[in-house]
């Protein structure tokens, strides 16, 4: 009975220090279990905010792209328009031009035409003074129809003289409205750049605090 109540508590004793060690184990699971638990939760936290700020970046670079595009666009569209400005200022000089040059090849031709009837005139004059074969009244009428033709040789050659200083004035005055419009759009385009670059140009390497040009 003795031997029995011994093994009995060795039993009872071996089986609690088997439940104790047991109990040890799963408390070190636990907190295993625990531990990883928040670790899980801290990186799935980490990760939300990266992926947060990752999204507001690419929000904001896709706001920049679309800015950039737009300020883009506008600057093809203005040139654009001073293409189309440069091309129609050419066409109208080159319209002008032909207009002023058709006149004076008819001028011109006409001017040929009085030159040599006046040639004609001049020497049959010169013919009847020398042979003495015409009356006083067919040598006036020659030398009034001279005049005439002088006269009116004069008045083509101050035509053909207006018309090539009005071929100057219009190159002038288009060169002229040229320089204007190009100093129009250089204002435009330092105005913009300033605006754009907050205030701020590139020049001579280096940028420079940007003053609006006075109007």
């Amino acid at each position: 009975m003795k031997v029995l109540a011994i093994l009995l508590a060795v039993g009872v004793l071996i089986l609690g220090m088997l439940y104790f060690h047991e109990s040890q184990n799963i408390k070190t699971v636990r907190e295993q279990l625990v531990t990883t638990s928040n670790q899980v939760v801290a990186a799935r936290e980490e990760t939300t905010t990266v992926k947060k700020e990752m999204t507001g970046r690419v929000t904001e670079l896709q706001s920049t792209i679309g800015t950039e595009k737009a300020k883009a666009d506008q600057q093809i569209g203005q040139l654009q328009e001073r293409i189309k400005t440069v091309e129609q200022d050419l066409q109208d000089e080159k319209t002008k031009l032909a207009s002023v040059e058709d006149q004076r090849g008819k001028v011109v031709e006409q001017l040929t035409t009085v030159s040599n009837q006046l040639f004609t005139v001049r020497q049959h004059y010169a013919d009847l003074a020398r042979t003495h074969t015409a009356t006083e009244m067919e040598l006036k009428a020659v030398s009034e129809r001279e005049a005439a033709l002088e006269m009116e040789k004069a008045s083509l050659e101050r035509q053909l003289n207006d018309l090539d200083a009005l071929k100057t004035q219009i190159r002038l005055v288009k060169h002229r409205l040229w320089d204007e419009r190009i100093a129009a759009w250089k204002r435009q385009d330092q105005e913009a750049a300033v605006g754009g670059n907050k205030g701020m140009i590139f020049q001579n390497g280096q940028w420079q605090t940007g003053r609006k040009p006075a109007s």
